[in-house]
C-alpha cells in the first residue's frame, strides 16, 4: 500500500483521526491535493457505501449538510457524485476530501464487521496500523 492508502485505512481502523488526515491534506500543494482526493474517492467506491451511510454522513460528517460535496453525494449515484467531486473547484477539495474520508471510514468499518467478519484476505484489513504509525512517527508528527 502507498503512504496515502495506509493513512486513509489507518483512519478507517481508528488509528488516526479525520483531523490528522485533514491536517496532512492541507499541507499538500494543489496538485497533490487533487491526487489525494482522487485516491480517497477511489477507495470510497471500493468500500461500497450504502445510500443510508451517505445519508447518515450528511448529518454526522465533518462538514455542514448544506455544503456542495454533501449535496452532490445525496443527489447523485456514487459513480456520478465521485466524478462531480473530482471536478469541483480547488476551493472545495478539502471539504470533499473530509467527507469522502469520513464515508470511507464508515463503509470500511461496516464491511469489516459484516462482509469480512469471518476473515478475509484484504491486505488493508490485515495490516498492522499501530506499528505503521509508530514506524512513521516522525513524518506523522508533522501532521
Amino acid at each position: 500500500m502507498t503512504f496515502q492508502e495506509t493513512l486513509f485505512n489507518s483512519y478507517a481502523h481508528g488509528v488516526t483521526s479525520v483531523e490528522q488526515c485533514q491536517a496532512w491534506f492541507s499541507k499538500l500543494d494543489i496538485d497533490e491535493q487533487q491526487q489525494a482526493l482522487r485516491n480517497i474517492l477511489s477507495l470510497l467506491i471500493q468500500a461500497h457505501p450504502s445510500p443510508a451511510m451517505i445519508q447518515q454522513a450528511s448529518t454526522d460528517g465533518p462538514i455542514k449538510p448544506t455544503m456542495t460535496p454533501v449535496v452532490i453525494l445525496l443527489k447523485h449515484s456514487l459513480a456520478v457524485a465521485v466524478t462531480k467531486l473530482e471536478r469541483l473547484p480547488n476551493s472545495e477539495s478539502s471539504k470533499s476530501f473530509a467527507l469522502a474520508l469520513f464515508i470511507f471510514g464508515q463503509a470500511d468499518q461496516h464491511r469489516r464487521a459484516v462482509v469480512c467478519q469471518a476473515g478475509c484476505s484484504h491486505e488493508w484489513h490485515q495490516f498492522d496500523y499501530q506499528a505503521w504509525v509508530l514506524a512513521n512517527a516522525t513524518s506523522l508528527s508533522s501532521i
